[in-house]
């Protein structure tokens, strides 16, 4: 083994609940929603979010939306997921969504993020991918990016992640 090389990167577990499971590596936030959604993952969400962000100066956030996810675009959810992510504003380089799912799922949380997107204004900031390379990509590319999550490897990790997120709990 070559001891130059730095040890792959892996996403190590912050919280499971029966519909999100969050990770991180570095500063880097990994979501897998995995179920319904309401006002309660939201909340549960931010409570996890305040005590990274308080471990953590700045962040970037990585969704993947899986087959699983349910949930209804309601007005409420769509308030609560803006009031979230302006809470947590100043701390956020971007956020990227990957919709590995289709069909109503995927148009639900087309629907969601079109409406957070007016209610929170920085359209810049967020963006949808079709697979997590292409949203790895995009948040490498954000100003003062932290270097921590700047390695090729990542994507299996988050892969990985992802895969294990779907027959957890």
């Amino acid at each position: 083994m070559n001891r130059d090389l730095p040890d792959a990167p892996r996403v190590a577990q912050l919280a499971a609940f029966d519909e999100l499971r969050i990770g991180h590596c570095a500063s880097l936030l990994v979501l897998v929603w995995r179920g319904k959604v309401t006002e309660l993952s939201l909340a549960r969400l931010a409570e996890v979010e305040a005590a990274f962000t308080g471990q953590h100066q700045r962040i970037s956030v990585l969704n993947v939306v899986t087959d699983d996810a349910t949930g209804v675009a309601s007005v409420d959810l769509i308030r609560s997921a803006a009031a979230a992510a302006n809470r947590f504003d100043e701390q956020v380089r971007g956020s990227a969504v990957v919709l590995l799912s289709s069909g109503y799922v995927a148009a639900a949380t087309r629907a969601t993020l079109d409406g957070l997107l007016i209610l929170v204004g920085k359209a810049e900031r967020y963006r949808l991918f079709a697979n997590v390379d292409l949203a790895l990509e995009w948040l490498w590319k954000l100003p003062l990016q932290d270097p921590r999550i700047l390695d090729p490897r990542l994507g299996d990790a988050v892969r990985t992640f992802v895969r294990e997120s779907r027959t957890d709990g």
